[in-house]
């Protein structure tokens, strides 16, 4: 009985530790002079498609539970184009300057799609209502990664219209930012911002700072995984509960 109740606690224990939520990035809470960036895809513009922030995950694997964007679209009821959202890892120390790259974001993966006629008409429906992505089984080893927002004319990256022209569908939805940055922004500091069109000498990813690099807006929420061996330690646990109460049992049945 007293090692039933052993494991049982430390069942519990470990399920309450998985369990538990965290806010891995918030640049929204304390965001302040609200901004915006359109979400284009103008292969001469200075501002454009992709528009990414960067996050860091430590210590063990992460399941990622959701990820919050304000976003809004002036002309939402009308507009018929949609946001992709990507994920796109970068690695471990790795500087995440694009300058160079290809036009299509490397070994991205996509999250979910956001219609623009889902989109709240102002920046304060933004705020107060913002965009929701729950992923159902992502997890994430330790490294830096970046969410992207591509416009649904960059045909790099998984849109539909021809992405050297404007398009205007693309172009309306916005994405909110901060004009400050602050250190105190929850998993902020020494990360990036990158805008600009991808793969072009326009396209530019800039540290966090207070000389008006200032992040998009976004929350991401979190759990700790448990790592395989944590899981072979409580099912041995567990299997060895099962011998020994079946032994027990035996022996009282005689």
């Amino acid at each position: 009985m007293k090692l039933f109740g052993m494991v049982v606690g430390l069942a519990a224990t470990f399920a309450a530790a998985t369990a538990n939520s965290t806010v891995v990035y918030d640049s929204k809470t304390l965001a302040t002079g609200t901004g915006s960036q359109p979400i284009n895809t103008w292969q001469s513009a200075a501002i454009g498609s992709p528009l990414g922030n960067s996050f860091s995950l430590t210590g063990g694997s992460w399941k990622i539970n959701s990820i919050t964007l304000p976003m809004f679209d002036l002309n939402a009821a009308t507009d018929g184009g949609s946001v992709l959202v990507y994920l796109m890892p970068v690695g471990v120390g790795t500087t995440p300057l694009h300058t160079g790259l290809s036009l299509t974001l490397g070994g991205a993966t996509l999250l979910g799609t956001i219609l623009d006629s889902a989109l709240p008409t102002t920046q304060a429906g933004a705020v107060a209502t913002p965009q929701v992505l729950t992923p159902s089984s992502l997890v994430l080893s330790p490294g830096r990664y970046f969410i992207e927002l591509v416009g649904s004319g960059d045909t790099s990256n998984g849109g539909t219209a021809n992405a050297n022209t404007t398009d205007p569908l693309a172009l309306k939805p916005r994405w909110l930012s901060s004009t400050t940055y602050s250190a105190s922004m929850t998993g902020t500091v020494g990360e990036y911002r990158n805008f600009g069109v991808f793969g072009t000498t326009n396209d530019i990813s800039v540290v966090l700072d207070g000389a008006g690099n200032a992040p998009y807006q976004m929350v991401i929420d979190g759990t700790p995984a448990p790592e395989p061996a944590t899981m072979a330690i409580l099912g041995a646990g567990l299997l060895g509960l099962g011998l020994t109460r079946r032994r027990w049992t035996k022996k009282s049945a005689t």
